[in-house]
């Protein structure tokens, strides 16, 4: 009977040495799996911040691509502006000197104009002279 005991306590032992190990081979496994999830994660958040990184610096040369082309344009638009306003003082100083002239014109007819009236005036006082003195005769 104590024999019987003993193998039975034996037995029991190994069982409950079995079931420990199963235990503890189940707890590994478990926390290896856990292990895995968690790595799995850490290269996920890792993959996920270079792709964020990737995206920003596109973003950002895209941006500064877009601020490129803005200053290009509002160069241009400076440019087209300095122009337009060099176009506008020259046509200004085209329609004064038009008008100088013009008014130098006027002035020289009208000096003219006064030559003939008074060359006219002596010729008609030199004739109205001749005259009287014709009649005086």
């Amino acid at each position: 009977k104590e024999e019987k005991f003993k193998m039975s306590l034996a037995a029991e032992e190994e069982r409950l040495m079995r079931f420990q190990e199963a235990r503890a081979q189940e707890s590994s496994d478990k926390a290896q799996i856990f292990k895995d999830k968690v790595d799995a994660m850490k290269r996920k958040s890792e993959q996920r911040i270079v792709e964020k990184r990737k995206e920003g610096e596109e973003k950002l040369m895209r941006l500064g691509e877009k601020i490129a082309q803005v200053d290009a344009r509002r160069e241009e638009e400076q440019q087209n502006r300095m122009l337009l306003s060099e176009e506008q003082h020259l046509h200004i100083m085209d329609v004064r000197e038009n008008k100088s002239r013009l008014n130098r014109v006027d002035e020289h007819r009208r000096m003219e104009l006064k030559e003939q009236v008074e060359t006219n005036v002596e010729r008609v006082e030199t004739l109205l002279a001749l005259k009287e003195q014709l009649l005086d005769q």
